[in-house]
């Protein structure tokens, strides 16, 4: 992309006139808004490369306005071409070097390229330009979290509730980093207000505020709080698969398995190929009773994952429950090859042993967990004294 090139309307294009911009271009203030309207309609809708041809066109008829660079730059991004991006964004500081939101974005560019000194030089400077920057401010907290340097982290996100106390984004990073710090008081505190502070109507992007707040209780064992703020956050993103995966986790906990196994019927259809989501529908269909569905929800997990030691494990077991002895085997075997230090599959291997009338084998599996230092050694040899 080489602006030197842009065709504008009744632009001359001798060098010598190009520091003259703004003078020998022709601005239809109707057709520049048109397209930049446009190219922002396209962007709020995901739609990058048509955002991309509207914000172009409008350059054409303006090409002095940063915004509009700022928002090509923006669309760019999107559509994972950083170097248009930040090509762009470095347009709309030619056009006006005191437009920090551009600073901005070439801050969030450089942190995605793991410069992270660079970006927090843009985040500086844009905050020179414009201290009331809350989402700056914001940002660089997160940045510098990211750079492991804590208080700043929170002067920066303390900063930002400074410049705007109603900034539910700089709370919720507060509140996160407070959790991580193991301060579960004030990042409970921080998480709520911004909760509290989710705008009506909300864009989806805030469902994660519910997610954060929920998964805050869920850790302090509180599903009759977390269940509620799942289900907030999927009026906000009904296909976010995170926040159903752990509505479905909190209704488990709750002993609710069918609810749980609504949600993660919702999860396989939104991520059909995680083999996780079948693995765990199977556990939720074994709580329910209904170990044949289990035991396909495993096979496909499997099927998914051939290396999933746990879904080789619990098929194991429920064969060997169902009296399919050899099958069982057969999978625990694939286990103990796939993760030889994992101590479930030798134990269940004891179990069929002596389910078979060969105590002698059973007492080898015995000794390969004392071996490996498993508790399931002593639950093994109480069923082989009982025998």
């Amino acid at each position: 992309m080489k602006w030197k090139k842009l065709q504008c309307l009744n632009l001359e294009s001798d060098e010598n006139n190009r520091g003259n911009l703004a003078v020998k271009s022709t601005v239809d203030p109707f057709d520049f808004q048109y397209y930049k309207t446009l190219g922002k309609d396209h962007l709020h809708h995901g739609r990058w490369e048509k955002a991309v041809e509207a914000f172009k066109k409008a350059i054409e008829y303006n090409p002095n306005d940063a915004e509009t660079f700022k928002e090509l730059g923006t669309a760019y991004k999107n559509a994972e071409q950083t170097e248009e991006a930040e090509e762009s964004y470095q347009h709309a500081l030619e056009v006006d070097p005191s437009y920090a939101p551009a600073y901005c974005n070439l801050a969030i560019l450089a942190r995605g390229r793991f410069q992270f000194n660079l970006a927090e030089q843009y985040y500086q400077k844009a905050l020179v330009l414009d201290f009331n920057l809350t989402a700056a401010w914001s940002n660089l907290g997160n940045l510098y979290w990211t750079m492991g340097r804590i208080d700043d982290a929170f002067n920066a996100y303390r900063e930002a509730v400074l410049v705007d106390p109603e900034f539910a984004p700089a709370f919720l990073n507060m509140g996160k980093l407070y959790y991580a710090q193991g301060e579960k008081e004030l990042a409970k505190l921080s998480l709520e207000r911004a909760v509290e502070l989710i705008p009506e109507p909300a864009p989806a992007r805030y469902s994660q505020f519910y997610f954060s707040l929920a998964q805050f209780h869920d850790d302090n064992n509180d599903t009759d709080k977390s269940v509620p703020l799942y289900e907030k956050g999927l009026l906000l993103a009904p296909e976010d698969v995170k926040t159903w995966r752990h509505l479905g986790k909190a209704y488990a906990n709750q002993g609710q398995f069918k609810k749980a196994l609504g949600s993660f019927t919702m999860v396989m259809e939104l991520d059909p190929e995680n083999a996780r989501n079948y693995y765990e529908t199977g556990q939720l269909y074994y709580h329910l009773g209904d170990v044949n569905a289990a035991n396909t929800a495993f096979r496909e997990a499997i099927n998914l994952a051939p290396r999933m030691t746990d879904a080789y494990y619990d098929l194991a077991a429920n064969l060997y429950e169902q009296g399919d002895l050899d099958s069982a085997m057969a999978l625990a075997s694939q286990a103990m090859d796939l993760e030889p230090s994992y101590d479930l599959p030798y134990y269940l291997m004891g179990m069929i042993w002596l389910a078979k009338d060969d105590m002698p084998r059973s007492y080898k599996y015995y000794e390969r967990l004392l071996e490996i230092d498993s508790t399931w050694a002593k639950t093994l040899m109480t069923h082989i004294e009982s025998q």
